[in-house]
């Protein structure tokens, strides 16, 4: 992996959007900027104006509404597309803008074996009335911007599709706003819990480590502007986390079943040689929640 950072060597890399992925990118950065001398630029709400008229050779959008799209629409919105459209417009890049879209997009299948790529026909458009269609939707309208965009530009968008992240998190981070991050506290707290859905359902995960070499390997490796599938490769259900969790729990009326086949990550391996490394068959709880940035409990 070290490796593919010799890209960035001597260069400018900037960061918008100090949430979860992008304090876990500048964590990664960080660790080694000395060995490999690329200086990082890291920006949020308090000092967004300052990046008017700044040059990067690399850039990364990590902004953007996930667990909390559905009450805070407007933010998901401005996150996904305003701010796409002012960085674009007030920024100077040499090389690479990578911006994040997920695999969201390809919605649902009823068979487990189906596998979605990139070029899939499969991607989901479903009842555009639902507020599940406000951050589909805004992903959707986003890779046509930045691919339309790019066609013109002179750097290279990088599109990563990301699938539902977990990992190193903090105690600021489980604020349910997802269930996952519920199901941890409440692992954490050792507290039984009453599951109201199917817990068969499944969904695509990546671990952030293995999200965050894939962001900066499709920034690095790409040879022109594409999508990329930045996931593991395999789906995990309700009863596969309250397992891995140990939670004692109890479920009510079943539900329907809601299945998320698996991403393809062929492309991303043969052209970014991307190869995520941690599964819920080879990780331990300590990589799932931190206490703190560098203290693992």
């Amino acid at each position: 992996m070290n490796d593919v950072l010799n890209s960035f060597r001597g260069k400018t890399i900037g960061i918008v959007g100090m949430g979860y992925i992008g304090k876990q990118l500048l964590r990664y950065l960080d660790d080694y900027s000395g060995q490999y001398n690329y200086d990082i630029n890291a920006f949020g709400r308090e000092n967004l104006e300052s990046i008017k008229g700044r040059t990067f050779d690399y850039f990364f959008n990590c902004a953007g509404n996930t667990g909390d799209f559905r009450t805070k629409l407007w933010s998901t919105i401005d996150s996904n597309l305003l701010l796409t459209k002012y960085l674009l417009e007030n920024t100077n890049i040499r090389d690479c803008y990578v911006g994040l879209s997920s695999t969201r997009l390809y919605g649902f299948s009823e068979r487990k074996d189906i596998l979605f790529k990139e070029e899939s026909s499969y991607i989901h458009h479903g009842d555009h009335l639902s507020n599940d269609f406000v951050y589909d939707g805004t992903k959707m309208l986003l890779e046509s911007v930045l691919w339309n965009y790019s066609k013109n530009s002179e750097f290279k968008i990088s599109i990563c599709r990301l699938s539902n992240l977990y990992g190193r998190y903090t105690k600021e981070d489980l604020n349910d706003s997802t269930y996952l991050k519920l199901l941890i506290r409440k692992s954490i707290e050792k507290a039984p819990i009453l599951v109201g859905q199917n817990i068969s359902n499944t969904k695509g995960y990546v671990f952030i480590d293995d999200a965050i070499m894939g962001m900066i390997e499709s920034a690095a490796s790409s040879k022109k502007s594409d999508i990329y599938n930045i996931c593991s490769g395999e789906s995990y259900s309700v009863e596969d986390w309250l397992k891995f969790l140990k939670l004692e729990y109890k479920t009510t009326d079943a539900g329907s079943l809601s299945l998320h086949s698996r991403n393809s990550i062929e492309k991303a391996y043969t052209e970014l040689k991307f190869q995520p490394l941690t599964f819920l068959t080879n990780t331990e709880f300590s990589k799932i929640f931190q206490n703190g940035p560098n203290k693992t409990v």
